[in-house]
């Protein structure tokens, strides 16, 4: 796994360096402003221990184990599987700092290398200047000699926080304009000013559901950043008065951006009834033909609860094959489609199960209505199973259970599909986009009561 992570990178460089070649072709080099941060908040560590070979299961709260992984280790790296390295491998990525990607109160989870190209307005050389990812923001800003506006289309807009860096362009010794920064992922906290860091750890970032426990019961950590890049060695019991100075500017900091209340949950965020949402309070939903690439957010909620589903179709005359409408790929999700005209309905729990529900027979040509009702056993209860039915022309032709249900997301990156199922396919019974060869007049989603 961590061979694949490794060919990723590689693969990404190559790619950044296609990128720069052509400012060198077009002769735009010397005129453009590059800014490369290699991270996403330090190494990842949701694979847990074992690593997974479906990391949207495993960020849902699902871990996998080493028993389902195994038989697939010369699949990784394919378009088969969404595989992530385990966190002994995390560790690894972000030494010799402390931790991992979200614990924000460590450089494991925070500090990445950053590169600023300019040719003829950058000096080169190294700076240890400590600055944060909102000053990129004031410094493009600065470079282009643009003023962030303080209104824009009558609105009163936030001030920017951020320091732009292009002071440290001419001058790489300059005295550092960033004294103060404060850091919250998860309840884990941090801030620092002026080279010390006091950091509060919360849980560890592996465990993806539930809850940690009190806040207050965290250990407050010190570090002397100039002296211990690393944050090696705790200096709390020998600074308790500076240590208390950085957790009241903390509770400035945090007060004052928004930081409050603190949420340690991380799958259960994805279910939340307090989430934003555009699709909330709306219980049905309706689609034509070609509506397709919709994002899972706002998408129609069918997760934990009753639903129905309803496609008006037609077959030509030499009958109809492909997807009529799908959500997710190979990491969860639903498709209603026409095998050689068999209506059929799949659901991917993660690839950890599968079930299909289909008629016995292909639809004759002409005009039908396609209904899937599914009926949970508990409503608004995370993963809950359900009976599902499948309807031709108002008439059940099929019925089964599905015991396991996608409870948050099914992908990060897959979409609701009408006609096709774009991206990776929801099931191995076709190849997407599996485009439907007859014809939609439309596809209705209604959210439905378990008594129906």
């Amino acid at each position: 796994m961590q061979e694949i992570f490794a060919a990723y990178v590689a693969h990404t460089d190559d790619q950044v360096g296609k990128l720069l070649s052509v400012l060198d072709e077009t002769g735009i080099r010397d005129n453009t402003l590059v800014v490369l941060i290699v991270g996403d908040n330090g190494p990842s560590p949701e694979g847990g221990p074992t690593g997974t070979i479906n990391d949207t299961a495993a960020m849902n709260g699902v871990p996998d184990t080493l028993a389902n992984i195994l038989p697939h280790l010369d699949e990784l790296g394919s378009r088969l599987h969404d595989n992530h390295y385990p966190i002994g491998w995390a560790h690894a990525g972000s030494a010799p700092f402390q931790w991992m990607k979200q614990v924000a109160s460590h450089f494991g989870g925070t500090r990445n290398f950053a590169s600023i190209a300019w040719p003829e307005h950058v000096a080169p050389g190294v700076r240890t200047q400590f600055h944060h990812i909102i000053d990129i923001a004031p410094t493009l800003l600065a470079a282009s000699g643009i003023i962030a506006p303080e209104r824009v289309d009558g609105i009163e807009q936030l001030p920017v926080d951020g320091v732009s860096v292009d002071y440290l362009f001419a001058e790489p010794d300059a005295d550092e304009r960033r004294t103060t920064q404060y850091f919250e992922h998860g309840g884990n906290r941090a801030i620092y000013h002026d080279g010390w860091v006091a950091a509060a750890r919360h849980g560890v970032p592996w465990q993806l559901s539930g809850t940690k426990g009190d806040f207050d019961a965290d250990q407050w950590e010190l570090y002397d950043i100039t002296n211990d890049f690393s944050q090696a060695h705790d200096l709390a019991a020998e600074h308790p008065e500076r240590l208390d100075t950085l957790q009241k500017l903390f509770e400035t900091e945090a007060w004052a951006n928004n930081v409050y209340p603190l949420d340690d949950r991380f799958a259960e965020r994805a279910i939340d009834p307090l989430r934003p949402s555009l699709t909330r309070g709306r219980r049905e939903f309706r689609y034509l033909a070609g509506a397709t690439r919709i994002p899972e957010g706002v998408a129609p909620p069918l997760k934990n609860v009753s639903h129905r589903i309803t496609a008006r179709i037609t077959v030509p005359g030499s009958g109809a094959s492909g997807v009529v409408v799908a959500q997710g790929g190979r990491t969860g999700g639903y498709s209603l489609y026409l095998a050689d005209g068999v209506p059929t309905y799949h659901y991917n729990f993660f690839g950890k199960a599968r079930y299909t529900i289909a008629a016995l027979r292909a639809l004759e040509p002409g005009e039908h209505t396609l209904g899937v009702e599914f009926l949970a056993d508990h409503e608004n209860h995370p993963g809950t199973g359900g009976v599902l039915r499948l309807a031709v022309d108002n008439q059940t032709v099929a019925e089964g259970r599905i015991e396991h249900t996608v409870p948050g997301r099914f992908s990060p990156t897959e979409t609701f599909d009408v006609g096709a199922d774009l991206g990776g396919p929801v099931t191995d019974a076709y190849e997407s986009p599996a485009r439907f060869t007859g014809s939609i007049t439309d596809v209705t989603v209604q959210l439905i009561s378990s008594q129906g």
